[in-house]
């Protein structure tokens, strides 16, 4: 499965990838063109950085998960220019990935929750 967006990544992405249009798949590649997207105003899971960690914390298990980003360079020569971000550190066992519900009461809490938190977020 290969999710593309314009713009900064979002945390739908990975929860698509993962639950939704991908739950079957053996490979899933998030990309994203990190430009600027205008629909992602004043949504705080549409950033680099929760993505970016949730991606890290998540290939920590085998679910063949992959994010890359796409810029015009890479885009000029080629995507096998893409660069993967992170290679996993170990592995844990797929019943110990996080669930639906998990997946998204993490999400409400540690980014949506602490979107309130004005310092860390640009609104």
């Amino acid at each position: 499965m290969i999710d593309l967006k314009q713009g900064q990544p979002i945390i739908n992405q990975v929860y698509d990838s993962l639950y939704d249009i991908g739950k079957d798949c053996s490979k899933r590649i998030i990309i994203y063109s990190n430009g600027h997207n205008d629909f992602d105003k004043g949504i705080p899971a549409a950033d680099y950085w929760p993505v970016n960690c949730l991606i890290n914390n998540l290939q920590q298990y085998p679910l063949g998960l992959y994010f890359l980003e796409m810029n015009k360079e890479t885009f000029a020569v080629g995507p096998h220019y893409m660069h993967e971000y992170f290679e996993p550190d170990g592995e844990f066992p797929m019943s110990k990935a996080p669930t639906r519900q998990q997946f998204m009461a993490e999400t409400f809490w540690t980014v949506y929750f602490d979107s309130f938190n004005e310092g860390f977020y640009e609104l």
